[in-house]
């Protein structure tokens, strides 16, 4: 939408998807290179120098991970930077444990965190850079001492909760979403987990994120649409909540569109490859597809198009994600009519 010259609107139950779009979409307008400097100080700040590795972690309190924790908790940078640099580390901690082959609660490996931080650092100032070029709403004012953000621009309005109750001053003339598919997983524990990779012990700095001061209640999943807990204890139960959660937010997005808007949503089917065999038809009785044309229809919308992306592999070069067969759904909200 920024790209395209248009005002964006962003709206998510997760914390999570909110710190993330705040980025993405250059929210604050972070001084790039106020960042960069920060970064490569927070990183000579935090290298041990001249004393075994192992002393320097006991006397300093952490490994190469925490260090750097604690640097940007005291970082002395404007809120936009230090913000950024929380997201920089979120992204860096999250790369570097990919590179492991099992799942962990602890830090990844202690040499992985300078370097990828400060590639983190690089590529996402970079990105800003592009983003801004790309759009005119965005250009930076050479009169301005700091770039101003497309929130202050008003461009960009993020808002954090539960869409099936979000309530729009003006409507808008486009959505485009991916909502949850029926039990592939459980959005908020996800992102709660996310928090806590990045927070780690929490000790000696202060998270100043408000994507890190997120209380627990910010992540109860209970009203979570499609959530795999419920799947998992209750195909039944889920099942019959589907359709109507579908309905539900769907209505909302019927309500905060202009007459004639579009609807583009990327669906994708549940994971009945992996129910148990006493699961598998309640898990197929979900058609994702026909589900939400369904619901779409039943709070006013007009169906336009379909596509189906489905992978046509061999079991012996099928990934898991090569399994999930999703669709492309194309609604629109009919124009009012001319008396």
């Amino acid at each position: 939408a920024l790209v395209a010259g248009k005002r964006a609107v962003g709206c998510d139950v997760s914390p999570l998807a909110i710190f993330a779009a705040t980025h993405h979409c250059d929210a604050n307008g972070v001084d790039t290179e106020e960042l960069l400097a920060r970064a490569e100080d927070l990183v000579a700040s935090a290298k041990p120098r001249r004393r075994a590795a192992k002393d320097v972690d006991e006397a300093l309190g952490g490994g190469p991970w925490q260090r750097l924790r604690r640097a940007i908790g005291e970082a002395a940078a404007s809120r936009p930077v230090q913000d950024a640099l929380w997201f920089v580390f979120a992204v860096a901690i999250r790369t570097a444990g990919a590179k492991s082959s099992e799942a962990s609660a602890e830090d990844p490996e202690g040499r992985l965190a300078e370097p990828y931080f400060l590639s983190a650092a690089y590529r996402y100032a970079a990105r800003l850079q592009a983003l801004r070029q790309a759009c005119s709403g965005l250009a930076e004012d050479s009169n301005n001492q700091a770039p101003l953000g497309a929130v202050a621009r008003g461009l960009l309005h993020l808002e954090r909760g539960d869409n099936r109750h979000l309530e729009l001053k003006e409507p808008v003339d486009a959505v485009l979403s991916s909502p949850p598919y029926p039990g592939v997983y459980d959005y908020l524990a996800t992102a709660r987990l996310a928090r806590q990779a990045v927070l780690g012990a929490g000790e000696g700095y202060e998270p100043s994120s408000a994507f890190l001061q997120s209380t627990s209640a910010d992540f109860d999943s209970g009203k979570e649409i499609g959530n795999r807990r419920l799947w998992s204890r209750s195909p039944a139960e889920f099942v019959a909540h589907w359709q109507s959660q579908q309905e539900s937010w769907l209505r909302s997005v019927h309500r905060n569109l202009t007459a004639g808007g579009a609807v583009v949503l990327m669906i994708g089917d549940g994971d009945a490859e992996d129910a148990d065999d006493s699961d598998k038809e309640t898990a197929d009785a979900i058609d994702c597809l026909s589900s939400t044309v369904a619901a779409g229809k039943a709070v006013g919308f007009e169906l336009i198009a379909t596509a189906t992306i489905e992978s046509v592999a061999d079991a012996a070069h099928q990934t898991k994600g090569m399994l999930r067969t999703e669709h492309m759904v194309y609604f629109r909200k009919a124009r009012a009519a001319h008396g």
